[in-house]
C-alpha cells in the first residue's frame, strides 16, 4: 500500500492522476511509516482521509471529491443499471 493515486488541480473531474511511491517520512504518511517495512493499511489511508476532509471543512476549499462528484457517479451507476436492464447503450448528458 506504498502507491498512491494523485490528482493536483480544482477541476474534480477528468484530472490527470500520477501515481506517487510512498516511503518512510513522506508527509502526513510518515505518522503511519515511520521507517521503512512498515506497511500501511486501509485504516491508516482512512484516517488521513478523514483528517484532510475536516480540514477542508474547516480551512475552506474542499479537498478531494465534492457533493457534485457523488450525484454524477449516482447518475451513470443508474445508466449503467438501465443500459444493462435494456440491452442497448444510453446517452447522457454533458454538464
Amino acid at each position: 500500500m506504498g502507491e498512491l493515486g494523485i490528482a493536483r488541480g480544482d477541476r474534480y473531474e477528468d484530472e490527470p492522476v500520477s501515481t506517487v511511491l510512498v516511503g518512510p517520512g513522506a508527509a502526513e504518511y510518515a505518522a503511519f511509516q515511520p521507517r521503512t517495512a512498515n506497511a500501511m493499511s486501509f485504516d491508516d489511508l482512512k484516517v488521513i482521509e478523514a483528517h484532510q476532509f475536516l480540514r477542508s471543512i474547516a480551512e475552506g476549499p474542499p479537498s478531494g471529491s465534492v457533493p457534485a462528484d457523488a450525484v454524477a457517479s449516482a447518475v451513470l451507476l443508474d445508466a449503467m443499471t438501465e443500459s444493462v436492464a435494456h440491452g442497448r447503450w444510453l446517452e447522457l448528458a454533458h454538464e
